[in-house]
């Protein structure tokens, strides 16, 4: 018992000393990407993030507006059918060939009458696309995504859920979840949300990730998967096809996309055709939920 303890300190602060490095090499970065930012003309790209901040003091009855025109021409946005039967659709971005415009709109489809409603609330996610919608029960989640200009990223690591019922927008304040990312993959397994994978791309800097996190929505808490570092995993991607089986209680995923630095300014890309499979443990407690 007492080597598995010290196994788990020092991973800890192993983990712990990395996230201390991150931040100060992101920190030098930034300062290094608002000089470029302004001698492009733009303000540096979280300063204009800043600005669609929300605060409690925001807060307010949804307006849901009936019979209104279907949205724009977008792409990467989020869809995600609610308990009423409506199609929940969520963001996105256009790109006209020389600015690219962000959306934070929440419109919902309705298949049978065909027809198209939107919900607009002063307290709701940022703009952003490429991020992840999950519906559980009553509730809509969202998680992470991408803030894009002409020529900036910004990744977003927050998590959101939107009531069915009342319309009405939650910032979840859930501590240790998954880092800033987009790209990334989010199933609903039992009571459980479980994210998988990812990028953050900010030009000048470059990550791939392959980590498992869960959500419980008991709890309203993270966790992180610890795998064996000696055993086969999936290589860090994004994009991929993530998808449970419930009535075997197993998490398959396939292909997704990787990308490698190989100098300043050049990259390698490559498609994924490989099928993984997670075996998912339920447990009263928890942090006894397993994977394997």
């Amino acid at each position: 018992m007492g080597k598995k303890k010290n196994k788990k300190k020092d991973a800890a602060k192993k983990e712990e000393l990395k996230k201390k490095k991150d931040a100060k090499a992101n920190k030098k970065l930034s300062k290094k990407a608002r000089k470029e930012a302004k001698a492009m003309g733009e303000d540096h790209i979280d300063e204009l993030v800043k600005q669609f901040q929300v605060l409690d003091d925001k807060k307010s009855d949804a307006v849901v507006k009936a019979n209104v025109a279907r949205p724009g021409p977008r792409c990467y946005p989020s869809l995600a059918t609610l308990p009423t039967g409506d199609i929940a659709m969520f963001a996105g971005e256009y790109f006209d060939g020389r600015v690219t415009s962000m959306y934070n709109d929440l419109y919902l489809y309705t298949p049978e009458s065909d027809s198209w409603k939107k919900v607009e609330s002063e307290y709701s996610p940022a703009p952003r696309s490429s991020h992840q919608s999950v519906v559980y029960r009553e509730h809509m989640y969202i998680f992470a995504g991408e803030f894009a200009t002409t020529n900036q990223f910004y990744h977003y690591k927050d998590f959101w859920r939107y009531h069915c019922g009342t319309n009405a927008w939650e910032l979840v304040d859930a501590k240790n979840g998954p880092s800033q990312r987009s790209g990334h993959r989010m199933v609903v397994w039992r009571n459980y949300i479980i994210v998988f994978g990812g990028f953050y791309d900010v030009s000048r800097e470059m990550k791939f990730y392959n980590d498992v996190h869960i959500f419980c929505t008991r709890e309203m808490r993270w966790r992180k998967f610890q795998f064996d570092s000696l055993k086969p995993q999936p290589n860090p991607r994004s994009g991929c096809g993530l998808v449970v089986h419930p009535s075997k209680d197993e998490l398959f995923m396939y292909g997704g996309y990787t990308e490698i630095r190989i100098g300043k300014q050049t990259t390698k890309g490559r498609c994924n055709s490989d099928i993984w499979k997670l075996k998912l443990t339920p447990a009263k407690k928890f942090n006894d939920v397993k994977a394997t």
